[in-house]
């Protein structure tokens, strides 16, 4: 998803630019789209690696007391 949304803005910006601009910073535009989208992964990532973690092993509790 986070990539995907890199790709998409990363295209808008190319599409949008003025053509006079557009050779010197558009090669530049899907890196600096993905760094930022990249940066907001790493900053959420322990997040939704807590959450997945605590669900696992939510998980695992309610399997253990289910076949006791």
């Amino acid at each position: 998803m986070i990539i995907i949304s890199g790709s998409v803005l990363a295209t808008i910006t190319f599409t949008t630019m003025p053509v006079t601009v557009s050779p010197e910073i558009a090669q530049y535009a899907y890196s600096y789209a993905g760094t930022l989208f990249t940066l907001f992964f790493i900053q959420y990532f322990p997040i939704v690696a807590g959450a997945f973690l605590l669900i696992t092993i939510l998980e695992q509790f309610y399997i253990f007391k289910r076949w006791k």
